[in-house]
């Protein structure tokens, strides 16, 4: 046989398998040996996430349902029987309070905080020692409560009164019940001089009386001459007061 007509044949075979397809010879790799492909985002660089498909990337752990739930600091945040927080919502920068307290170890939010210091220096001034009664409570502090509210005095004043967990502004870390020494919480407080000019002045320094007179319907709750809400500063708080309510103003 010629040598050049030898040579094709044994060449033939294999020019024909290296013109096939890809994919006609290549055999695809069993699941357990694909690669993940693994990334990490630009604001968690520590969260390592496994792409499950070309649309959807999940945690590669799942965090826990009770824990701790920590946003962004915002001082309009409603919350009232229809807006709701979360059982494992906890507020940013909570600091421990420093004025004048009928107990320690309470706490608001560090901006919060430091417009209170203000307002009760301002207060001694005028000749009025306020005190805080009740700063944040978490979620479990407010069911107990609430349970407690429901057990002396039933389901009709509870629910006047005592906000049932999660729908309490005391959880946002911005909320504060002010009274004086010796003087349980009562709308009486509004009548005295220092519930009057607390009211009067509380928005010159951020907060606005929460809960007023006549605007039970759309609040959700009574009146309540002691719970004060901070709400940035003076502007915002005049604004709020002139529109009604915070859910007026919003």
């Amino acid at each position: 046989m010629d040598k050049k007509k030898l040579t094709l044949l044994i060449m033939l075979p294999i020019f024909t398998l290296t013109s096939l397809p890809t994919q006609a010879v290549t055999k695809k790799a069993p699941a357990k040996h694909q690669k993940k492909i693994v990334c990490r985002t630009k604001a968690q660089p520590k969260k390592v996430f496994v792409k499950t498909s070309c649309k959807l990337a999940v945690p590669k752990k799942k965090t826990p349902t009770n824990a701790p739930l920590k946003v962004n600091f915002t001082s309009l945040l409603l919350v009232n029987r229809t807006h709701t927080l979360p059982a494992n919502y906890v507020p940013f920068n909570l600091v421990k309070v420093t004025v004048p307290a009928n107990k320690a170890g309470m706490q608001l939010n560090r901006t919060t905080h430091a417009s209170l210091i203000n307002l009760f220096a301002a207060a001694k001034k005028a000749g009025h020692q306020l005190l805080a009664i009740s700063c944040f409570r978490d979620y479990a502090y407010q069911n107990n409560l609430y349970q407690a509210s429901l057990k002396k005095f039933g389901q009709a004043h509870t629910n006047k009164y005592v906000a049932a967990p999660g729908k309490s502004e005391h959880q946002t870390g911005l909320a504060i019940d002010i009274g004086l020494q010796g003087n349980s919480l009562s709308v009486n407080f509004g009548q005295t001089a220092a519930g009057k000019w607390l009211k009067s002045n509380a928005p010159k320094f951020g907060f606005i009386l929460r809960y007023p007179q006549g605007k039970e319907r759309i609040t959700g709750y009574n009146y309540e001459p002691w719970h004060f809400r901070f709400v940035k500063d003076a502007e915002t708080a005049k604004a709020i007061i002139a529109a009604g309510t915070l859910e007026e103003y919003l």
